[in-house]
């Protein structure tokens, strides 16, 4: 199966070499950049789910942190709590899986389709036609020193989007610790296998900053749909229980003397002591 998936992948080399070679730029590094491209293409939605995810994850973390805390002795509530939370944000902590684990197989079988490819022109198969070694080749050279470097600092540069909590040790460790090993391994693999880590590494920066650019978007779009609802509701609310009318005490006062002059009882005086003493008048005016 492996050896079958890394003739795939020389395939598919030689023949973005051959549109390199259309284009007036012939070169095999070239065709593994544009391969890189291809990929990153058709793992696009998988990348997407990922990145959403962790975005989610970030944003949710000071109430993931509340929830271990409040519930650090009780482990089903805090389960329990932590899948509501999920829930409510639409989060799905196991995306971030899924596009790991395919890339593993395609980063295997270009590492043993590099071993045993054979180039139908090996002048065109040095890094980017500088001269810099072959690149089928475990880092000759300059290469050696330089392609380990690119593909530590292009994961650690990738890493600062995946980390959820910079603060947690653990994970700051894995911060500087990925991108080391990374940068370590690279010297067991063949200068392709390490541009084509680093052009993925890149382009899913790229990526990433693009696809947070647009879930902020969609979530301020829906806060200000969530606000816009409430205010609805309630002038809904306040037209099913009628106007609610304010008046001021000088208004009140305006009323009264109006009412007064036409002598009108008023009824809705705060002092009824007026009230009591027209009463009286009308008796005593009544025995004259």
């Amino acid at each position: 199966m492996l050896n079958g998936l890394a003739s795939f992948f020389c395939g598919l080399i030689e023949n973005f070499y051959g549109f390199t070679a259309g284009i007036g730029f012939p070169s095999y590094a070239l065709a593994i950049v544009l391969l890189t491209i291809v990929i990153k293409i058709i793992l696009f939605p998988l990348n997407y789910k990922q990145i959403k995810s962790t975005k989610g994850l970030q944003q949710v973390q000071p109430l993931m942190s509340e929830i271990q805390k409040k519930y650090a002795n009780n482990k089903q509530k805090q389960q329990q709590e932590m899948s509501k939370l999920y829930k409510k944000y639409d989060i799905n902590p196991a995306a971030g899986c899924l596009p790991l684990l395919i890339q593993m197989p395609i980063l295997i079988g270009l590492y043993r389709g590099m071993i045993s490819f054979v180039p139908i022109n090996p002048e065109h198969y040095n890094f980017l036609m500088f001269g810099l070694g072959d690149i089928s080749n475990q880092m000759p050279g300059i290469m050696g020193w330089i392609t380990p470097v690119l593909v530590a600092g292009a994961t650690y540069a990738q890493t600062q989007f995946t980390v959820l909590d910079k603060t947690n040790q653990m994970q700051k460790t894995m911060l500087y610790a990925m991108p080391l090993m990374m940068g370590f391994i690279s010297r067991q693999f063949q200068v392709g296998v390490g541009l084509y880590w680093i052009t993925f590494s890149l382009l899913g920066i790229i990526q990433q900053k693009a696809i947070y650019a647009i879930i902020d978007k969609q979530r301020a779009k829906k806060t200000e749909a969530e606000k816009q609802a409430e205010i609805e509701a309630e002038l809904e609310k306040e037209a099913k229980s009628g106007p609610i009318i304010d008046i001021e005490a000088e208004d009140i006062e305006e009323i009264e003397e109006a009412e007064e002059k036409e002598n009108k009882p008023v009824s809705y005086k705060q002092q009824p002591r007026s009230i009591s003493q027209g009463k009286g008048s009308g008796k005593k005016g009544g025995k004259r």
